[in-house]
């Protein structure tokens, strides 16, 4: 049997109990930040892709950008000017993946492709160039009824509020008119972010998240175990009285000092060895 002196009732039952439920607390408050931070995080994302559009769209020469019509306008001078100012912004920003104009049709939400900055190359480098990394053709056709930032963009500064998807991959846009001298809106112009710079941006606020929370282990059972040995001072203090009074000692008493727990410890304990006294005195009377 535990040496009754050196035991502490529930004291680590209790240690483990506080510190599973710190730990439980420190997940929520995690999750909660988490939750927070990534909503902030798209936000930014969404507030800076509409930044680089509007520079983008002011940056380029809308008289030479109105000459490229068909496919073989990706020849001339005008296109690759463009398409070096784009290049130059993506360089700036490496999250960029492309820029680009669309060009609305009479058609509700139908655009045609007008100058990309992204050239067709094999970008993930599985030795084959797949849809996903053909440049868009000058008048391919592009139905944006599904994206309706992107038809807001032809007024005004706007972001996808999600990703969206298309055959090009998975993307977080902005959008920005683009005007020619009198003000008249002749494209839209696209700036796309990769979805995988939002899942790294994820990935990189829970690694650290978890960094604290491992940071904060030790932490968290060292106050559980301060706790839990001031919490379970009053079970040890009655445990080593009961011990005394089985091995004899009728006469015990607890002084009711401490907190109310305690206090109320005490007068329990008290009350009962008292009983127990009398009672022992009864029966030794009869006798």
């Amino acid at each position: 049997m535990e040496d009754i002196h050196s035991f502490r009732p529930y004291q680590q039952f209790l240690t483990r109990a506080l510190f599973l439920t710190f730990l439980v607390v420190g997940l929520l408050v995690s999750a909660t930040v988490y939750f927070y931070n990534t909503r902030n995080l798209f936000r930014e994302t969404q507030e800076t892709l509409k930044q680089v559009a509007v520079n983008a769209a002011g940056n380029i020469p809308v008289d030479e950008h109105e000459k490229i019509v068909t496919a073989d306008d990706d020849k001339t001078m005008a296109y690759a000017e463009i398409v070096e100012r784009f290049n130059a912004m993506m360089d700036g920003n490496p999250r960029i993946d492309d820029i680009y104009t669309l060009r609305p049709t009479s058609a509700q939400g139908i655009f045609t492709f007008v100058v990309a900055g992204q050239e067709t190359a094999d970008t993930n480098g599985d030795g084959t160039v797949d849809q996903s990394e053909v440049r868009p053709a000058v008048g391919e056709t592009y139905d944006a009824k599904k994206f309706p930032r992107l038809i807001e963009g032809l007024s005004a500064p706007a972001a996808d509020d999600a990703v969206t998807v298309d055959k090009w991959g998975s993307w977080v846009s902005g959008y920005a008119p683009v005007k020619d001298a009198t003000g008249k809106v002749v494209a839209v112009l696209g700036v796309d972010y990769s979805a995988a710079v939002i899942d790294s941006q994820h990935l990189e606020l829970i690694q650290s998240l978890l960094l604290v929370d491992l940071t904060l282990l030790p932490f968290l059972l060292l106050i559980a175990y301060i706790v839990a040995r001031f919490l379970a001072r009053p079970y040890q203090t009655l445990a080593r009285a009961m011990y005394d009074v089985a091995h004899g000692d009728i006469h015990k008493q607890l002084p009711p000092l401490g907190g109310k727990s305690s206090r109320v410890f005490a007068e329990l304990f008290n009350g009962m060895v008292q009983m127990i006294g009398s009672a022992k005195h009864s029966k030794d009377d009869e006798k």
